[in-house]
Order: structure tokens, then C-alpha cells, then sequence
């Protein structure tokens, strides 16, 4: 965890994004059109980047740009937050899919054991990416974690209201 006197501290996102097309490009132009703001947005953006980080980033010659030695630090440790940032939000996206995100279930020793492992089976045929946890409990424990949102779906058997049905 980032200790709260560092936050302020952390580079920001878009101009990272824009540093990485620049040095990807070498032209301001460029980098402009594939960020979708201006040249002259660009040249703002890594100025602003270079004063937060308090060093130079790239060597002007002309209307090229090359990577410092500090550019080329920068620029290994900003492809990897980049991938991390893009992972993460397809991970995220991923969980709203159906099929693609994780099914957590609750049942009896008994059920898990003679009655799931079929069914299971044939679920994971047809949705592979889900990822499948199974909570082994009795039917009151099952239906009190799908309420607490512990797990997703509990088979039990409910002696009380045999009409009703929790998910």
C-alpha cells in the first residue's frame, strides 16, 4: 500500500499514455494524432511530466524526439504500468460477462460429492473461463452465505418454507 504522504507523488496516467506514444513515434505529431490532442498538447503534457519527475525525458533534434537514459527508465517501467492498467480493466470488464467471471457455490458435503461433479462437468465444457469455488456446508450455512453475499448460489434444502428459493 502507497503510504497517503506519497499519493500526490504518483504520475499521472494520461501523460504517461502520451510519453509512451511519443517515444514510440518520435514525433510530437504523431503522438498527438494516436492520443487525440494537439501537438501542441503533447509538448505540454511531457512538459508537465518532466517538471513532476524533475528531469529531462527526451533530446529535441528537430522535429524528432530520442529518449534520455531517464526516457528510457521511464518508458520501461510506464509500458508495464500501462499493460498492468490495461489488464486490470479487462479483468474487471470480464467479471460482468457472463461465463467469464467466477461462480461461487455453497451445498452439502453430500450434494458437492454425488450430485455436482456432473453437473459441473458439463459447465465448465461450456463456459471454460468461469472459475468454480464450492463452499461445503449445511443448508442453513448455504443460504445465509448467498444472503451475505459470500457465494453466488447455495443448493440446500430448507425444511422451514419448502416453496422458497434463494439466490
Amino acid at each position: 500500500m502507497i503510504p497517503s504522504h506519497e499519493l500526490w507523488r504518483l504520475l499521472d496516467s494520461r501523460k504517461l499514455r502520451t510519453f509512451v506514444m511519443l517515444a514510440k513515434t518520435g514525433s510530437f505529431t504523431l503522438a498527438g494524432r494516436e492520443a487525440g490532442i494537439s501537438q501542441s498538447g503533447v509538448s505540454h503534457c511531457i512538459r508537465s511530466l518532466e517538471s513532476d519527475i524533475g528531469c529531462r525525458l527526451f533530446d529535441r533534434l528537430g522535429k524528432k524526439v530520442h529518449l534520455t537514459p531517464a526516457g528510457e527508465q521511464l518508458l520501461h517501467h510506464a509500458e508495464r504500468i500501462m499493460l498492468e492498467m490495461s489488464q486490470a480493466r479487462e479483468s474487471i470488464q470480464k467479471i460482468n460477462k457472463w461465463g467469464q467471471g467466477r461462480l461461487r457455490l455453497a451445498a452439502s458435503p453430500a450434494i458437492l460429492q454425488y450430485l455436482l461433479p456432473d453437473i459441473c462437468a458439463a459447465f465448465k465444457k461450456q463456459f471454460p473461463q468461469m472459475l468454480l469455488s464450492f463452499e461445503s456446508c449445511n443448508s442453513s450455512t448455504a443460504i445465509q452465505l448467498v444472503e451475505s453475499k459470500a457465494v453466488d448460489v447455495a443448493i440446500a434444502l430448507r425444511s422451514d418454507s419448502p416453496t422458497s428459493c434463494h439466490f
